[in-house]
């Protein structure tokens, strides 16, 4: 699409609640001109959050996440 002259623009996760790697996203990174990796804000301290844990699966299969920093993520997987 990008060789005929239409732009192309990606957005998903590249990695899960587990850091692994999220599907077939980052096989995408060296097709591309330039990548921009957006954070969200940390429920814990508020700062750039790069990470998400889970909190709970739900009822019916839904999952319930939190946006973290590595800082807080960090210390909650140590306690």
């Amino acid at each position: 699409m990008e060789n005929s002259g239409k732009a192309v623009i990606v957005a998903a996760l590249d990695g899960t609640f587990q850091r692994k790697s999220f599907g077939d996203i980052l096989t995408l990174v060296p097709l591309c001109e330039s990548v921009i990796k957006l954070t969200a804000v940390c429920n814990k301290c508020h700062g750039d959050a790069a990470f998400s844990h889970r909190l709970a699966q739900g009822n019916e299969g839904v999952e319930i996440y939190d946006a973290l920093c590595r800082v807080c993520y960090n210390s909650h997987m140590n306690t």
